[in-house]
């Protein structure tokens, strides 16, 4: 009996065992069903999330598949404000908010307040099982019995909060706590690399920005420097015939009415552009006979067609054509791309211009066989300040805006302009407006017109480089290096009295006739095509046999960045268009007395003590330069180093280094010891007063004139004067 009883009890505690093994091994399977849907989902969020980069993509994608992974009715995601310490409703799904990327009635609920408060605040995750016992539960749209929020950390700050609510009791299980940590964990992390993205994009937008700007500023810059250099030019050579006391000879006058038109056409193309932007040139149409109207404009380049020997095809119908149109936009429409045309083909060239008119459309077509232009630069080549070539060497001047105004004035008619063209084959600029004929509007009065508002700017004759047979051997020999022909005459004209004129077009032929004959000067303007004026100067200063010439530089910029870049290159002076022919005249003088100076100086061998180096002689005119200024401005009381170091186009260490390496003097040294030598010559001579010495030297106060002159000579001035 015993025996059965242990039987039957052995038997159930089998079975008990076999029923809980059972119960753990279902409890595994369902562990394991249970932790492979949360490595989906985790691996779900984590593939959804790759691609998604800006912000809202990130919370929204997330919001909507923790509603569709993990079998929830509602996901809303705030993000932490911190300016005002509240969290902000960015994405949410579910009942209140069915549509992508819209929230409506969006809440901001203060960190600490409410359950998503609480979590944000602590940042530890809850769940709450049922709402109706939690006093912070806070009701949104409608009452829901459980809650679940997760924050959003990030590098141990909390930057938001993942939160979802139930309608059913007990609904949120420590799986969905485990899959959406992980989640906020995955977004968190996507939120930090989209703010980095942002970042780097943003830096990358205001860097594009900041170069786009310089890119303008640049531009604009060369446009002014384009337009000053084209301005002064034709000013100096219409001013400097007035300021002459005799009466102004018939070829004076036509270049000054030359250059009067020239200014003209530039101010009226700025005020076209001006007008053009602010909305108010409007297109004023007439009457007028569109053919022989644009025959007159056309005829009137036929003499720099000679002048440049080049063939011109005026192809226009000689027939009377009647069309309704602005004749002075249509003017400026023709003489620019005929300007540009001849400007940019080369002697011996050949320009076309050619008119139709068919089905209401007036077709123009100017064609040259010129240098072309590039399929990079033809883009651009109708924007506003836009030169294929903006260097201070291009061969044609301009300032930029001949081709956009050109445009604009085409559209405002209605028309279009388009361009045809190869580098080296030329270009067909074709210009396309709609016009109305007489015959359509019969009872309109016909304006007769003729295009007399501009003229071609013609160089009349070429001017030979080299001297003519009136040159007069006790004449100091002066090379003018311009590339305007009117300015090459006139300066010709105003130095011949004094000086054997020599005339060249450009800086490379002005480096050869240096050369070849050694002027006693040269005038030279800086904006020049094939050689610049400063890479002229640079050339003349490293050749030994022009390194001595005195130079003159001719600007029409007044920055001081333009002066210092030629000082340091070895400019002797800068004179800025327009300007006083006294004053060159003045200049010349000065530059050629102080070059007889030197010649007469440097006769013997130059050195200095205590070191008895013998002064190569690049380092001699350095010093002699150095002195010349410190002398120009002996008596001047605001003469300091740093003028110094300006006029020679050295930063202070480098003028330091210089003094010390030639001299084993810093610069205030030698200033001071050039004013005392100055002291001793002039002490020297009968009759001068010690006070008036110092001032003439330099010295302001004769107490430290005294104590400097002392230090120098070991004596007073007194002392050296009756020693001399």
């Amino acid at each position: 009996m015993i025996l059965n009883s242990t039987e039957t009890e052995l038997q159930n505690l089998i079975k008990n065992q076999q029923e809980e093994i059972e119960i753990l091994r279902q409890q595994l399977r369902e562990q394991i069903t249970l932790r492979k849907e949360t490595d989906d989902t985790i691996k779900y969020f984590a593939t959804s999330l790759f691609g998604k980069n800006t912000l809202d993509e990130i919370l929204w994608d997330v919001a909507k598949n923790c509603i569709s992974r993990l079998g929830f009715v509602d996901c809303v995601i705030y993000l932490v404000d911190e300016s005002r310490n509240v969290l902000v409703q960015k994405a949410a799904y579910g009942a209140k908010n069915p549509q992508h990327f819209q929230i409506q009635d969006p809440i901001e609920i203060p960190l600490g307040l409410g359950i998503v408060g609480a979590v944000a605040e602590s940042g530890n995750a809850e769940i709450v099982n049922d709402t109706r016992k939690d006093p912070r539960y806070i009701v949104d749209d409608e009452m829901r019995n459980s809650e679940m929020a997760v924050p959003l950390i990030l590098q141990s700050k909390v930057i938001g909060v993942i939160d979802t609510e139930h309608p059913h009791v007990n609904f949120f299980s420590q799986h969905h706590l485990n899959s959406l940590t992980t989640i906020a964990a995955i977004c968190a992390s996507k939120i930090s690399q989209s703010e980095a993205d942002q970042r780097a994009m943003k830096a990358l937008e205001v860097q594009r920005e900041a170069d786009h700007i310089k890119q303008l500023d640049q531009i604009k810059s060369q446009f002014f420097a384009n337009i000053s250099h084209e301005f002064r030019t034709p000013l100096n050579l219409i001013l400097a015939p007035l300021q002459k006391d005799e009466p102004l000879s018939r070829e004076e006058m036509q270049m000054m009415s030359r250059n009067a038109k020239r200014l003209l056409r530039l101010v009226n193309q700025l005020l076209d552009l001006a007008r053009l932007e602010s909305g108010s040139l409007k297109a004023e149409l007439r009457h007028i006979n569109v053919f022989g109207f644009i025959s007159d404009i056309a005829n009137a380049f036929e003499l720099i067609a000679d002048v440049k020997r080049m063939r011109y095809k005026v192809n226009i119908p000689t027939y009377d054509c009647i069309g309704f149109t602005d004749p002075d936009k249509l003017e400026k429409i023709i003489y620019n791309l005929l300007s540009n045309a001849f400007k940019f083909t080369p002697e011996d060239g050949t320009v076309i211009i050619a008119v139709s008119f068919l089905d209401r459309q007036l077709e123009i077509r100017v064609t040259d066989n010129g240098t072309g232009i590039a399929k990079s630069h033809q883009d651009t080549i109708f924007d506003r300040f836009y030169q294929v070539d903006a260097s201070q060497t291009r061969s044609t001047e301009g300032s930029g805006i001949g081709l956009s105004l050109t445009k604009e004035l085409t559209e405002l008619l209605g028309g279009k302009i388009s361009l045809c063209s190869e580098p080296g084959n030329g270009c067909e600029f074709i210009v396309t407006l709609p016009m109305l004929t007489g015959t359509e509007t019969p009872d309109i009065e016909v304006i007769q017109l003729e295009a007399t508002s501009y003229y071609p700017y013609v160089e009349q004759n070429e001017i030979s480089h080299l001297l003519g047979p009136e040159e007069n051997t006790e004449f100091p020999v002066v090379l003018i290096i311009d590339d305007n022909l009117d300015f090459q005459k006139y300066m010709r004209s105003c130095l011949a009295a004094k000086y054997n004129v020599l005339l060249a077009p450009h800086g490379e032929a002005g480096l050869a006739v240096a050369r070849q004959r050694i002027p006693d000067l040269i005038i030279s303007d800086i904006m020049m095509p094939v050689m610049d004026g400063v890479t002229l100067l640079r050339e003349l200063r490293s050749d030994e046999k022009t390194s001595h010439i005195p130079i003159i530089l001719l600007t029409a910029s007044v920055d001081g960045e333009t002066k210092i870049k030629g000082f340091e290159t070895g400019a002797d002076q800068y004179l800025v268009k327009p300007f006083e022919i006294d004053e060159l005249h003045a200049r010349i003088q000065s530059l050629l007395t102080r070059q007889e100076t030197l010649r007469k100086k440097y006769v013997r061998e130059i050195s200095l003590q205590p070191t008895g180096l013998v002064i190569k002689d690049r380092d001699a005119t350095f010093l002699e330069k150095a002195v010349r200024i410190i002398e120009e401005n002996m008596t001047s009381q605001s003469f300091t180093v740093e003028t110094l170091q300006l006029e020679v186009g050295m930063s202070r260490m480098q003028l330091h280094r210089k003094l010390k390496a030639l001299i084993n003097q810093p610069a205030s040294d030698f200033i001071r010891s050039i004013k005392l030598k100055r002291a001793a010559q002039l002490l020297k001579q009968p009759g001068m007063q010690i006070a008036e010495v110092a001032f003439l030297s330099g010295f302001h106060h004769r107490s430290n004139f005294s104590k400097c002159f002392k230090e120098h000579f070991g004596m007073l001035p007194s002392e050296f004067v009756r020693n001399a």
